[in-house]
């Protein structure tokens, strides 16, 4: 009778120990074939409704590589900053509660002011609700995060400022070109009070109006992902004179 014990427990041993492998086994092709990955329901190759019902792992670029339905459409995301248009697989990740939404003011120069022309001036912006410092390396990690949040639930990122020519009419509607800037700069540095500031060290050269706006991002540079449209903007821009 013992013997008898002994041997089922062996072979229920063994049994349990070979379907631990097989799934281990299964796991890793997975990760090295998404087909595999698609027939084992793990991962959803290309867009789903079930991925969005489920809650499932999407392979969603899968659409425009070789063999997709739209390959060569848009080339992969590799963390470098790819201008010609990509697709990323990069989770959203973690979106705070609603009350949590950070909001920026700039604080100088103010709406309306002006300030003479080539003439060095520092931009002053107050940021609330964001844990500011958190700048991944832009060359190689440019959206490959999935945003995070810390321990008080607010977004992990940093800040950006972005200044433009609108000519030298205040009363303009033109839209300015997004691909052409005055000043750029992303303050990466960690703040305690949310207030930081860049120094526009040559001022700016022509005389008119200008547009300042903040862009807030997450750790990887991706714009900050919000539980609903938020209805103070969360991002802040002032027009200020150059005489």
């Amino acid at each position: 009778m013992r013997n008898y014990v002994a041997v089922l427990a062996l072979i229920v041993f063994v049994l349990t120990f070979l379907g631990s492998e097989a799934s281990a086994s299964s796991r890793s092709h997975c990760q090295k074939d998404l087909k595999k990955c698609k027939e084992e329901k793990k991962v959803v190759i290309g867009p789903s409704k079930d991925a969005f019902k489920k809650n499932l792992p999407q392979d969603f670029c899968a659409i425009f590589r070789k063999g997709g339905p739209r390959a060569g459409e848009l080339r992969q995301a590799n963390g470098t900053q790819i201008l010609t248009g990509v697709c990323s697989n990069t989770p959203q990740g973690e979106i705070p509660k609603v009350e949590n939404m950070p909001s920026t003011l700039i604080l100088y120069p103010e709406n309306g002011q002006k300030v003479k022309r080539n003439k060095p001036f520092d931009v002053k912006v107050k940021t609330e609700k964001l844990e500011l410092g958190f700048f991944s390396d832009p060359a190689i990690t440019y959206n490959t995060f999935p945003q995070a949040l810390n321990k008080k639930g607010l977004i992990q990122g940093h800040q950006h400022i972005t200044i433009q020519f609108l000519g030298k009419d205040k009363y303009s509607l033109e839209f300015p070109d997004a691909t052409v800037f005055d000043f750029f700069k992303g303050l990466n540095d960690p703040s305690k009070n949310g207030i930081l500031s860049v120094s526009v060290d040559k001022g700016l050269p022509k005389k008119g109006i200008y547009r300042a706006c903040t862009i807030i991002s997450s750790f990887s540079h991706q714009s900050v992902v919000l539980p609903k449209a938020q209805r103070g903007a969360s991002d802040d821009c002032v027009r200020f004179e150059v005489v």
